[in-house]
């Protein structure tokens, strides 16, 4: 199984489908500004009240960060 695929499995199981920012800083212990890097070039799903971000499009961004 590949490492992106884990981190996808746990991320959804723990924030759902559709992650922000917030999300994910607190799901990896990092800062927001951090989190921000990480998905510079994932794009957002909805910007509504906040962009979200499909959960696989992370786990893949987070491995190659």
């Amino acid at each position: 199984m590949k490492q992106s695929t884990r981190i996808a499995k746990d991320m959804y199981d723990k924030c759902g489908a559709l992650v922000s920012i917030t999300d994910i800083a607190k799901y990896f212990g990092i800062s927001a500004n951090t989190a921000r890097r990480i998905v510079a070039g994932v794009p957002p799903i909805s910007q509504g009240t906040g962009k979200r971000y499909f959960y696989e499009e992370v786990a893949e961004a987070v491995v190659r960060y």
